[in-house]
């Protein structure tokens, strides 16, 4: 017995279908319904109860998936810890970042770490929130600057700051002269969306604002980063919502308006492996830490 096959029987018994399981797990169907025939052989009984529509788990099926998950999860323990002492021993600092990080963080931050570990070898991963946190999983990054708070078993998210959303407008549109934009003209309009799968929390928080305002957002075009938001915004194709660290990026074409409703914040965050004790992260957190009593906005 292998753990390849705990791992066929788990996705088999959480599908309860030969080919739903097999689509997930990237290999032929009569490749895996052979492969547990064999596992039940092996045990010397039936795991599965096999009909002509259903499928589903004999008493010691049942059983063998709550042993196998637990085995499966050792597993990938086992390998994390190991992965994670190979890593620290490592002179090398793998970075996770959105380009908020790029401009309000690491001209900061890195000058000083490069002066306290002048060895240290920095490579550094322009990613979207989803990448960084799948990278950090997949031990190809060390640390990860996102959107998004992570609390779990093995990652850990520390708040650097909190800037506000601001509304950005064409100059030549017909509110230019306006202090002040309303909920109709919100409304009315039609916006640059950052894509979910780019910027998830964003787009959740722009999705808020209009279904506070009960209604939906009539998007003009799809955006998958922040300065396709402001060109489309300077070539008059809609409105954008967007953070502030932006407004050092604007050409003269964009303005920045006011707005009726308060618009929401968003954070920026730096996430970790919560077993990584190297002093590399060590260094990132102090300094980190340090600089952000600070309000840079």
């Amino acid at each position: 017995m292998e753990l390849r096959h705990l791992k066929y029987f788990v996705s088999v018994a959480e599908e309860l279908n030969f080919t739903r399981a097999a689509e997930k797990l990237f290999i032929a169907q009569p490749s895996l319904s052979q492969q547990i025939k064999d596992l039940e052989t092996e045990l010397g009984t039936s795991l599965l109860i096999r009909k002509s529509r259903s499928l589903s788990l004999t008493e010691e099926g049942e059983t063998f998936l709550k042993d196998a998950r637990h085995i499966l999860k050792l597993a990938q323990d086992a390998k994390h810890k190991i992965q994670i002492m190979a890593n620290t021993k490592k002179n090398k600092l793998n970075i996770g970042f959105l380009p908020v990080a790029e401009m309000k963080i690491f001209p900061y931050v890195m000058p000083i770490i490069r002066a306290q570990q002048p060895d240290l070898d920095i490579q550094f991963h322009s990613l979207s929130c989803l990448h960084q946190i799948q990278a950090l999983r997949d031990q190809k990054i060390d640390v990860a600057f996102t959107r998004q708070c992570i609390d779990d078993e093995h990652i850990a998210s520390i708040e650097l700051f909190s800037e506000p959303l601001i509304l950005l407008i064409p100059r030549h549109s017909a509110h230019a002269h306006l202090d002040c934009i309303s909920k109709q003209d919100l409304i009315a309009q039609k916006f640059i969306m950052s894509e979910e799968t780019a910027s998830p929390i964003l787009f959740q928080k722009i999705q808020n604002i209009f279904e506070a305002l009960n209604t939906s957002i009539q998007v003009a075009q799809y955006s998958s980063n922040i300065l396709m938001n402001i060109n489309l915004v300077a070539m008059q194709v809609g409105w954008t919502i967007v953070p502030k660290y932006v407004e050092s990026l604007l050409s003269e074409n964009v303005l920045i308006k006011s707005t009726e409703i308060d618009l929401p914040n968003i954070s920026l965050y730096l996430s970790f492996r919560k077993q990584d004790q190297s002093k590399h992260l060590q260094t990132v957190k102090n300094i980190l830490s340090q600089h952000f009593h600070c309000h840079i906005f």
